[in-house]
């Protein structure tokens, strides 16, 4: 029974979806904004899609919960054509989860 609270409360979050165009080698910086939630305390956490990290070029900055996160790097010419991230942003105050799912078009023709 435990499992379906669960499933629900899954269901239930907040999920929105972006898509943004890289060029290999290119530097790319994305800002991930509390201002979305209930307080200006949000810890942000982000990983490639089904998998628990992300890849080599690409990190995830964020100094103190109450600033926003930064999502940078320069895909190599090694990195995937498309890559799909999950970024998830905790609310230290009242606990909300809201789920962003970022995909990235790499062009590899320069």
């Amino acid at each position: 029974m435990a499992g379906i609270y669960i499933l629900v409360f899954l269901y239930c979050m907040p999920y929105s979806t972006h898509s943004f165009n890289l060029t290999e080698r290119v530097f790319f910086m994305h800002q991930l904004s509390v201002s979305d939630f209930v307080s200006d305390e949000v810890r942000f956490t982000v990983s490639t899609k089904g998998l628990p990290d992300l890849p080599k070029w690409l990190r995830l900055e964020q100094d103190d919960s109450s600033e926003p996160a930064y999502l940078y790097g320069s895909p190599t010419t090694s990195s995937a054509k498309t890559l799909d991230l999950e970024i998830t942003g905790w609310d230290k105050e009242d606990y909300s989860v809201k789920r962003k799912e970022i995909t990235l078009h790499i062009d590899h023709s320069q």
